[in-house]
């Protein structure tokens, strides 16, 4: 006996040895976004340089036209949107990776990804579920410190250190320069 009928998500196992039916699996599980991390870690990213941010899904996804697939981020300091992290690498697992090239105005004490943009792309499980792509707007920010400064460090103050007075011919003063923020000296800077 043989009964024909439509399975809308589903798929079958292949056929074990020495078996005579095939076992039906049934899956209506809707793949959906369990994690958002930043693989690198921690770290303040200056302009060109790349952030990798990952998606990871519920279970294994596939992609169709993931070229277009883009991970929009939002800016703690105004809520504006900082851009867009093109798909890089992911499908056919459960992990989507996406990467960003920090542009020049680009500042953020902590990026946090505001949400995924499909444009034509869909991400389905294997028995063909779409995905929910809903992702919480504080995701990143729970497991990563994500921050990005374009900005040049500036002068904004100087001081002397040493007691006011008259000072002779070789005796030190010393003077102090504040900067907008932390600063790496390389060599042996000097006032002039």
């Amino acid at each position: 006996m043989c009964a024909l009928g439509k399975v809308s998500s589903g798929f079958i196992k292949p056929l074990e040895s020495g078996a005579s039916e095939y076992p039906w699996y049934y899956d209506n599980n809707i793949p959906h976004i369990v994690n958002v991390t930043a693989p690198d870690g921690d770290d303040i990213y200056k302009e060109s340089e790349t952030i990798t941010v990952r998606l990871e899904f519920s279970e294994t996804v596939k992609l169709t036209n993931p070229s277009s697939l883009q991970l929009s981020f939002v800016n703690d300091l105004d809520s504006s949107v900082t851009g867009n992290a093109q798909y890089d690498s992911g499908d056919g697992t459960k992990f989507l990776n996406f990467e960003y090239i920090v542009q020049a105005g680009d500042n953020s004490s902590q990026l946090n990804v505001k949400e995924l943009l499909l444009n034509g792309s869909e991400i389905k499980d294997p028995a063909g579920n779409s995905a929910d792509i809903y992702i919480s707007s504080t995701a990143l920010q729970q497991n990563n410190t994500v921050k990005i400064d374009t900005l040049a460090p500036s002068v904004i103050d100087i001081d002397t250190v040493s007691p006011s007075g008259y000072y002779s011919v070789g005796e030190a003063i010393e003077i102090e320069v504040k900067f907008s923020e932390v600063i790496k000296v390389v060599g042996s800077p000097e006032l002039v």
